[in-house]
């Protein structure tokens, strides 16, 4: 079966120090911003495509090794398994705005809701 993967299937180990770190490391316990991002070894990361998310959850997070861009974070699904959710990192211009924000006049978009939506009384 070796023979059948492609090159493109391929995938490159990371650098050794991140293999180390991998090896010694735990996921760690992250609270949800009310921007919906996390911070995680000094970086931000939009988890605001994750569902039932609520400002102020704890989440756990970790590396993702094949995504240097992006981190992971750590959920259990109903059965028991664990289930990694890739999140991506928030860029930043060079005066610090994200680069995925809306721009005025331009785009108008609201955050996404993932929860029952609110009816009048």
């Amino acid at each position: 079966m070796w023979l059948t993967i492609t090159h493109d299937q391929l995938r490159t180990a990371p650098a050794p120090d991140l293999c180390r770190e991998l090896m010694t490391h735990e996921p760690q316990e992250r609270q949800v911003s009310q921007t919906l991002t996390v911070s995680f070894k000094g970086r931000e990361f939009d988890v605001s495509a994750l569902e039932n998310l609520v400002v102020g959850e704890k989440l756990m997070v970790t590396y993702n090794p094949y995504a240097p861009d992006s981190a992971c974070v750590v959920d259990t699904a109903a059965d028991g398994t664990e289930l990694l959710h890739t999140v991506p990192l928030v860029l930043r211009n060079e005066v610090g705005f994200r680069e995925d924000a809306n721009v005025i006049l331009e785009t108008m978009a609201a955050m996404p809701t993932h929860g029952p939506t609110p009816t009048a009384s």
